[in-house]
């Protein structure tokens, strides 16, 4: 299975994306609309496909499906946009590990309101050097886990980092998945553009953040500033909650 990943990656967004659920001509519904990759028929057991999803009828995202379907959001941004990294210090020996991301797992909650579970651990769409490992033998990674950077310093270091970015994607963040964990850890979580970006700090003695979730992706399709629209303009979860009451 993860070699056939590897062979669809190299293709480029026009050879590999199929709109399985296109919209109708008319501007009618159309076919139904897939929101995850469960819900897209006949797909091969033994490979992937790049796919148009829909958060809603009205947003629709790029993803990649496995045969099984699992789903992986598309991230938009470049570089150093989603990264994690694993410190190697101190009490931990080796090279820094960097992982980059391309897409994550995201799973869809059950309320069906837009919301996504990103499952952290899930590395398939990724790319990493280095290895960290420690003197116990029971410690030994070549790979971070999405926003999760953790380093085994000193008491209260944060030497480690994380970024996500989800410009180009109808989604943001919820605040209050990430959470700094650990023995005697330190850090910072900080979050911008109408939470489609959080960059974290994170360390310990040992500490960082935690490896596996809650974190959850909201709906968020024009992010900007709060207007009397009825919509949820900034992304932070509530309608409508202008400076100024709206009428």
């Amino acid at each position: 299975m993860r070699a056939a990943f590897v062979i669809v990656l190299g293709l480029s967004a026009c050879e590999a994306r199929t709109d399985l659920f296109p919209r109708g001509a008319s501007g009618g519904p159309g076919a139904p609309l897939a929101a995850d990759c469960r819900q897209v028929p006949g797909l091969d057991p033994e490979g992937s496909v790049a796919v148009t999803l829909h958060a809603s009828p009205d947003a629709s995202f790029s993803a990649w499906c496995s045969g099984d379907g699992g789903t992986w959001l598309v991230l938009r941004q470049p570089g150093d946009a989603n990264v994690s990294r694993i410190v190697a210090d101190g009490e931990w020996l080796g090279t820094t590990v960097e992982t980059r991301f391309e897409a994550i797992r995201v799973e869809r909650s059950d309320d069906g309101g837009g919301l996504y579970d990103v499952v952290k651990t899930d590395l398939t769409f990724s790319r990493s050097t280095g290895r960290v490992w420690n003197l116990a033998g029971d410690f030994d990674v070549t790979g971070a886990p999405y926003l999760s950077p953790s380093d085994c310093v000193v008491p209260g270091s944060a030497s480690a980092s994380a970024r996500g970015d989800l410009r180009g994607t109808p989604f943001a963040f919820v605040p209050g998945g990430l959470r700094i964990t650990g023995y005697q850890p330190g850090g910072a979580i900080t979050f911008s553009a109408w939470n489609q970006v959080v960059e974290v700090v994170a360390g310990g003695y040992c500490g960082g953040i935690a490896g596996d979730g809650p974190l959850q992706l909201r709906l968020c399709v024009a992010p900007g500033p709060e207007t009397c629209d009825g919509a949820d303009n900034d992304c932070n979860g509530v309608v409508d909650d202008t400076a100024t009451p709206c009428p």
